[in-house]
């Protein structure tokens, strides 16, 4: 929310003398008309922009403009500062004497190709510096590196070898973090939703309400990869026998998609028991309200539901009309065998295509808890090489006198067979019938 003194916000409930302050290097322009707003979803990245109507409009066109609001108050006029806007698009208004422009804050910044070249990063890395590298090439502030799994760990880059913005991968980092990503005071924010109400806005600030669906409570987070039969889950079985199933589902988002078991608990703790309500609502003129910002909508027998601002469109001109609401997040209901520890198996099939090195390199690898399999074909402009590959390891913890029993072992020469402990073996520890030692191959009976 940006901070504003109680005698602004009763001065929104009133017939208000109001000021428009756009300035561009230092100059000011006196406009007719803006229209404000920006349009989101919790999880997601948000984007304001406003458009202004004016014959001088036309000044603007690609300039950085700085938008505040202002009302008459003691005196004086006290303003609130929306933030920068770049100014993009122009059309000619339907009176010749009128120029419309449209401008975005500085998430337009991150809607250029994503390239590995530019980052000069090197991997493994923390989520937060790779936002910081982001950051820094796309010339915005990072607010703060105090977010949740901000030091996630990404292993290598996903990224390079897909048509995707920057924008396109603070999505997948939005996820990630269970932040809704915008910008606040001209800097990239990661925005947890907050249970704190910071805005109440009963009947006097609402011209109409339509309270909608209720979303949650959250009680079931689902990690899945597609179409894929390959999902886990964490969920509170206790909420989804007393409220039903609510759950948040992300499919295939690299940055979690191979440490899903490692992160997902955390995750769902993060997350649990959020709810909310859809709404529709006319108000008038909240102007201090930012994305993501937890408020209460009061009816009119003063019944209050709990929300969150997601979208707005507020225009401005002689007055001021602003339309406000959120949608509730994709919920979705997965029918899906979830994979258990034992049977967890991960595919992943990645084309690398290194354009300066001249290399085009394909890999298929299947992993499950004791099994990996490669099939990797490289080529470049002298040579192909293929590389195929089978690793069994069968790891097993015991204690005391027992028998270890390989389950589901192919017919193959064993190369290797190592068995570790820290008893002294003695004679508890033999070949069996099928299996003698070589030269190689024996037990060890050393006190390990």
């Amino acid at each position: 929310m940006n901070e504003v003194n109680n005698d602004f916000k009763l001065q929104t409930k009133t017939i208000r003398q109001q000021n428009i302050k756009l300035t561009m290097n230092e100059k000011k322009y006196n406009i007719k008309k803006i229209v404000y707003g920006f349009e989101g979803k919790l999880f997601k990245t948000i984007m304001k922009q406003i458009e202004i109507t004016d014959k001088t409009a036309s000044e603007l066109k690609d300039k950085d403009v700085n938008f505040q609001y202002g009302l008459y108050i003691n005196d004086d006029f006290q303003y609130v500062d929306l933030g920068n806007f770049y100014i993009k698009d122009m059309e000619d208004s339907k009176k010749k004497e009128e120029i419309t422009v449209t401008g975005y804050d500085r998430m337009i910044r991150f809607m250029k190709t994503f390239k590995q070249t530019e980052l000069q990063l090197s991997y493994p890395c923390k989520i937060v510096q790779l936002v910081q590298k982001m950051c820094s090439i796309c010339k915005v502030d990072l607010y703060s590196v105090n977010f949740f799994n901000s030091d996630l760990i990404i292993n290598e880059d996903f990224f390079s070898t897909q048509e995707v913005t920057y924008r396109d991968v603070l999505e997948k980092i939005a996820q990630a973090t269970l932040t809704t990503v915008f910008i606040k005071e001209n800097k990239l924010y990661f925005c947890k939703p907050s249970n704190v109400v910071v805005q109440q806005l009963d009947k006097s600030y609402l011209s109409d309400l339509v309270i909608k669906e209720k979303f949650g409570p959250v009680n079931s987070l689902v990690l899945g990869r597609g179409s894929v039969e390959d999902n886990i889950e964490a969920k509170d079985d206790e909420s989804i026998a007393k409220n039903g199933r609510c759950e948040i589902r992300f499919d295939e988002n690299e940055l979690i998609e191979y440490q899903r078991e490692k992160v997902i608990d955390n995750m769902f703790e993060q997350i649990k028991g959020l709810e909310y309500y859809s709404y529709e609502a006319s108000d008038l003129g909240v102007m201090w309200l930012e994305p993501c910002d937890c408020i209460e909508l009061g009816d009119r027998n003063e019944k209050f539901y709990k929300s969150y601002y997601l979208k707005a469109n507020i225009t401005i001109n002689t007055g001021i009309t602003s339309n406000t609401e959120a949608e509730i997040t994709e919920d979705s209901n997965t029918e899906y065998k979830v994979t258990s520890k034992e049977e967890k198996k991960t595919l992943k099939v990645e084309r690398l295509a290194k354009k300066n090195e001249g290399v085009i390199q394909d890999l298929v690898q299947e992993s499950s808890e004791h099994e990996e399999k490669i099939t990797k074909h490289e080529q470049d402009i002298d040579t192909i090489k293929d590389q195929v590959s089978s690793v069994t390891d069968y790891k097993r913890e015991v204690e005391g006198i027992t028998e270890i029993h390989l389950e589901n072992a192919s017919k193959a020469q064993v190369l290797i067979l190592k068995i570790e402990g820290n008893q002294k073996y003695e004679s508890n520890l033999f070949p069996s019938d099928e299996l003698f030692p070589s030269d190689n191959l024996y037990p060890n009976q050393e006190v390990l």
